[in-house]
């Protein structure tokens, strides 16, 4: 297949029409093995390392998956939208990494470090707290890190706007933050021990 274009059902009456060409009817197997090539090469091409790139292929390639079994795209344009997607999650992390680098870089400076013993040692706790936090973000999902920057980075965003952002309803971006906010509570609450 090649530049391949999916329509969508539009409304519940076609989808009963028709069944055959419903989300769930498409082979992504083949799409995925035809494709996937492109997607790898188009992130080395940004200059990705390989295992990097294809770590992001993969995480593309589901984030299309289940956009489509949602309903949520209009029509597929592969590799297209695939590509895309990488490309977003690339830009993503590397946000991330560089929001990371600043926080570090910020802390590992001369800030705070005039003081006595007692203040060495509280930015040395809050420097662990904030591995222990980042550690926590990194282990989880795409969706639950996306979440956690939008409610949390320079964004700030409430609940309904990351819903409309990512394409999950407001109670999963809830839940997704109470559930983060536990993890954290608990590896915050291991440092203290």
């Amino acid at each position: 297949m090649s530049a391949d274009v999916l329509p969508l059902v539009s409304s519940p009456v076609d989808a009963a029409v028709d069944a055959a060409a419903a989300p769930a009817s498409v082979a992504w197997d083949q799409l995925i093995e035809v494709h996937s090539r492109r997607v790898v090469v188009a992130l080395l091409a940004r200059g990705l390392p390989l295992d990097r790139a294809k770590d992001l292929a993969d995480d593309a390639w589901v984030r299309i998956i289940q956009q489509h079994r949602a309903g949520r795209l209009p029509e597929l344009k592969i590799p297209g939208i695939v590509i895309m997607q990488a490309l977003f999650l690339a830009r993503d992390a590397q946000r991330v990494s560089m929001r990371r680098a600043a926080v570090d870089a910020r802390m590992g400076g001369d800030y705070g470090l005039q003081g006595g013993n007692d203040d060495v040692e509280k930015q040395l706790l809050a420097r662990e707290q904030l591995r222990r936090i980042a550690k926590v973000v990194e282990a989880a999902s795409p969706t639950a890190r996306r979440v956690f920057e939008l409610s949390y980075g320079e964004s700030n965003r409430d609940a309904s706007e990351i819903a409309e952002e990512i394409g999950i309803s407001i109670q999963r971006v809830r839940q997704i933050t109470c559930e983060l906010r536990k993890r954290i509570r608990g590896v915050v609450g291991e440092a203290h021990e």
